[in-house]
């Protein structure tokens, strides 16, 4: 054509309709193809058609969504206003129409995607009004967009002008987009019964219009056309559609979706096309067994005759007969989707999963990205980049998400770009993101105080909500809020051991779960009255409980809902996500060269952690079993290849060292289920003949070389961590070392038993000092940029710990004139990731470290799956 639209160079015309004509246009700075739409010169004048026009930019422009075609901008030129659209490549529906219906299962999945589109708009509050098949794209890669939201409005109770439903003179159109001449905006043989009778329309309009696309899809027609508009109105009022013409085979769930779609009386539809979008994803059932009134899509002749008695009295119309009569309200579906599967070589975090309010999207955390599974496309979007990501939580709108880091809180929109940093604060596990706009997060367990904190979910001063004395509670966490209440759920994890499910609705608090024997976590809200929680550790299930926000109080029992399950999440309308799998902790013993070549040792279980080498370095002692709360201790002969049992003990078991004739081997002992003692230092035969000595009361975290003197730490959750230097033979305190502020069981006496390195955050990180032992004086800091896990090299010349990317790093020693330590430095080659690797610990020789990996073997480590239940509690309604 050659004609220019500021940048854009206009190549043909694409189509015309009652709102506009559309042409093709290359983006001369982008080099683009787009599509420019224009009102009609004899239109452009009218002031109702105008406002029409901008409204048509400004309503797209509010909706981001991969089925609905994209605004780029809006151009004005000689008096004329264009609209700058996305060119979506490929034909429209109603093309692909005229050679025919589409199969079954193509329909359906165009069906879905169409459903989906649709739906983002009536999140932000537009109604289509004029959905068809010329209004639906097909790219070649198979993605239906819609487009045209000329005929769209705001969706208000009143209209903003008196004029938004008044008659329109139109071309008409061909077989597939028929367009109404005269009084009525929308397509005659799309448009609803409301819609037709000139009445006020919602969202519910768009769902009889989709019914009417998704039926001729399958059947290659339309079920109300005509040869005129008013031919077409009368069809659209009166006409009983016929489930006889679909074909053979069409699933149950598909004859479902038609009949609430196209129900005359819209209370019957629908309330949302969300619902007919999931029922259709349901997995194809055998079609269904259907009389004459399920293929005529209404009733039995006595009801119908009534119905039209009512219709005529009210519309005024006779001679009819009404198909659209009332139709009871369908049971709930359960139904069971696979989100997303991660390989057991795969990096996803396990706990990250979240479903979004509105249940059409799944974020998750996978190598170092958050990413979203959009549920009506199944693609993944990465929305950030970012490493050491902890937590995320959606907003309520699911506009939005919230991440945290290792100490940093991130806002990032849920269709990406950038995000803004809320601040510096250590989270601990999940967070809640209230109606108010406000961020819930409890601290990592650090602090002097336990706390449940708020802040402004778009940064600001931070409150305290909740505070608790240490000497009973050790932290809070697994924060989330009840929607439209002021009630939070969370666990207290208090200090001997239990962690009940508490709710608080800003003056009291009240427990709604306990159990004494086991770890409980993630607690979740769900609209059906209930709070879903994770119980176990290690081997986890799913479990509810109905709680009441109204009187703050369980109104029954717990029970479980699955088994081998953890991070619930809970959308608006009760669709439940979850994760399955094993992660396949541990399983290989490896020796790890410092130049970062990796030798096998052998498998050690389904679990294996704790491994150290005996002093003769024949030998290696680990903790393995099938899950973190089942691991015994065990020997392992490095020559002969054989794994020997030596302990029969509950709770968790860390070995801690070997004697120095490698006869005895010290394990420390967490049973939170015992009576007293819930924390014991055992000793016990290497070759597997029992205990040697009574056990200590007490943890002891490391040893001096000639087995005289021990390190004893105070639990490290609670309070400010007590390093104190015991006489092993006498079993008595002969010092106080050092306390630490929140310190870990990782410390390591020297070689020479004179210092003792150990974690502290007294400096606001994490970081690794040295003192003397066993007398304290002196402190020296060893890591520079925060450090855990310490150990002394074998001859003390250096120094290991890790860092906070997980690389291990090494600090050489010096001693003369003056104990110095050096400057930190990777101690293995750049291409070697020491995250790969568990508590590297370096051999009594130095030659070497022991380590553990997971398995290359996938058959021992099941990976995860992320799944999804809607309406869950239908399972357990009759319980």
């Amino acid at each position: 054509m050659g004609d220019v639209i500021g940048p854009y160079e206009l190549r043909g015309e694409l189509g015309r309709g009652g709102m506009g004509v559309v042409y093709l246009a290359q983006d001369t700075r982008l080099g683009r193809d787009v599509a420019i739409k224009s009102l009609p010169e004899e239109l452009a004048a009218d002031p109702a058609r105008l406002e029409r026009f901008e409204r048509e930019a400004r309503t797209l422009a509010t909706v981001s969504h991969p089925n609905i075609a994209g605004i780029y901008g809006v151009e004005e030129q000689d008096g004329h206003k264009y609209l700058v659209l996305e060119f979506v490549e490929g034909e429209n529906l109603a093309e692909r129409l005229d050679r025919g219906p589409l199969p079954v299962d193509e329909a359906v999945e165009l069906a879905v995607q169409i459903a989906a589109g649709v739906e983002a708009a009536h999140e932000a509050g537009i109604i289509h009004r004029d959905l068809k098949p010329a209004n639906i794209k097909i790219t070649p890669d198979g993605v239906a967009k819609v487009l045209d939201f000329g005929l769209a409005r705001a969706d208000e109770s009143q209209s903003s002008s008196g004029r938004l439903d008044s008659p329109t003179m139109t071309t008409p159109q061909p077989q597939h987009s028929p367009t109404i001449e005269g009084a009525i905006l929308g397509t005659a043989a799309y448009m609803s019964p409301e819609q037709a009778r000139g009445r006020r329309v919602d969202k519910r309009s768009d769902i009889w219009s989709f019914g009417v696309v998704l039926y001729e899809m399958l059947t290659g027609a339309s079920p109300f056309v005509g040869e005129t508009a008013s031919d077409s109105i009368g069809a659209v009022l009166h006409k009983q559609f016929d489930l006889d013409q679909l074909p053979p085979g069409t699933p149950a769930n598909v004859r479902r979706v038609l009949r609430r779609c196209l129900a005359r009386n819209k209370d019957e539809r629908f309330r949302d096309i969300g619902d007919a979008r999931l029922e259709l994803l349901e997995d194809h059932a055998v079609e269904e067994p259907h009389d004459h009134a399920s293929r005529s899509g209404g009733v039995p002749a006595a009801a119908a005759l009534v119905g039209a008695v009512v219709v005529a009295a009210v519309a005024g119309v006779s001679g009819w007969v009404a198909s659209g009569a009332l139709q009871p309200e369908p049971e709930p579906v359960v139904r069971k989707l696979e989100v997303f599967a991660a390989g057991p070589d795969e990096r996803f975090d396990a706990d990250s999963p979240r479903i979004s309010p509105d249940g059409m999207k799944v974020a998750f955390v996978q190598d170092e990205s958050i990413k979203i599974r959009d549920l009506s496309t199944f693609e993944i979007q990465t929305i950030a980049e970012a490493e050491g990501v902890r937590q995320i939580v959606w907003s309520p709108d699911g506009r939005a998400l919230i991440y945290a880091t290792r100490s940093e809180l991130y806002r990032i929109p849920a269709t990406g770009g950038g995000a803004s940093r809320l601040g510096t604060h250590d989270v601990n596990f999940q967070m809640a993101w209230t109606d108010d706009d406000r961020l819930l997060f409890c601290d990592d367990g650090q602090l002097d105080t336990p706390t449940i904190s708020a802040m402004p979910a778009r940064g600001g001063s931070v409150e305290r909500l909740l505070e608790a004395n240490r000497d009973e509670v050790i932290d809070f966490h697994s924060i989330t809020s009840i929607p439209g209440t002021d009630i939070i759920l969370f666990v207290r994890h208090r200090t001997d051991q239990r962690t009940p499910i508490e709710a608080w609705d800003g003056s009291r608090s009240v427990v709604i779960a306990d159990f004494d024997d086991t770890y409980m976590t993630a607690p979740v809200w769900s609209p059906s009255g209930h709070v879903l929680f994770t119980r176990g550790f290690g081997d986890l299930s799913l479990w509810a409980v109905p709680f009441s926000p109204e009187r703050l109080e369980a109104t029954g029992d717990v029970f479980l809902v699955q088994t081998d399950a953890s991070a619930p999440s809970v959308s608006a309308n009760g669709t439940l996500s979850f994760v399955r799998g094993s992660p396949g902790l541990g399983g290989e013993l490896v020796w790890v060269m410092p130049d970062g070549s990796i030798e096998t040792i052998g498998d050690g279980g389904e679990v294996v952690t704790s491994p150290i080498v005996s002093p003769d370095g024949t030998r290696v002692v680990f903790a393995g079993g099938s899950t973190p709360n089942d691991l015994e201790v065990w020997v392992r002969d490095i020559e002969r290849g054989i794994n020997t049992r030596i302990s029969s003990l509950e709770g968790f078991l860390m070995p801690s060292a070997w004697s120095p004739d490698g006869t005895e081997i010290a394990v420390m002992n967490f049973n939170p289920a015992a009576t007293e003692n819930s924390q014991t230092t055992r000793f016990l035969a290497a070759d597997g003949t029992g205990p040697t000595r009574e056990a200590y009361p007490g943890l002891l975290g490391a040893f001096d070389a000639d087995w005289k003197r021990a390190v004893l730490t105070s639990d490290p959750r609670v309070g400010r961590v007590q390093i104190s230097a015991i006489d092993l033979e006498q079993r008595t305190v002969i010092g106080e070392v050092t306390s630490s502020e929140n310190g870990f069981l990782f410390v390591s006496i020297s070689p020479d038993g004179r210092h003792l390195l150990y974690s502290s955050r007294e400096s606001g990180e994490v970081q690794i000092y040295c003192t003397s032992f066993p007398s304290g004086e002196g402190r020296w800091q060893v890591s520079s940029d925060g450090g855990n896990d310490p150990k002394w090299a074998p001859d003390g010349s250096s120094v290991y710990y890790r860092d906070p990317d997980d690389r291990l790093m090494q600090v050489s020693v010096t001693r003369e004139p003056s104990l110095r330590f050096g400057i930190p430095q990777p101690a293995f080659p750049a291409q070697v990731d020491a995250a790969d690797f568990a508590q590297i610990t370096p051999v009594p020789d130095g030659s070497r470290f022991i380590s553990v990996r997971a398995r290359d073997d996938e058959a021992e480590a099941t990976g995860f799956k992320v799944l999804l239940i809607e309406n869950w509690f239908e399972e357990f309604r009759d319980r």
